[in-house]
């Protein structure tokens, strides 16, 4: 019993992180088209803007490992709560 309201609870702390990783992604993509992208496209690049392309490239692929590692460990945390019912 108190091995199910464990995985429960880190089901729902999974989802929760899930859901900030989301938003920073989110951020982060928003980020890169009006703070970087319009910048290139009026040919106004200085090293500022590369390394902050660089640094925002480097976070996405970071936040993006970060969702595939909680959504593969909700998915597997889920099977074993359900499968053991």
């Amino acid at each position: 019993m108190n091995m199910k309201i464990v995985s429960k609870l880190w089901i729902a702390v999974s989802l929760m992180l899930l859901l900030i990783v989301a938003s920073k992604l989110l951020d982060a993509y928003v980020s890169l088209k009006y703070e970087v992208e319009e910048v290139h496209v009026s040919s106004q690049l200085n090293e500022a803007v590369i390394d902050k392309k660089k640094l925002l490239d480097q976070m996405i692929v970071g936040l993006w490992s970060a969702a595939t590692y909680l959504l593969v460990n909700i998915i597997i945390m889920v099977r074993r709560v359900y499968n053991n019912q």
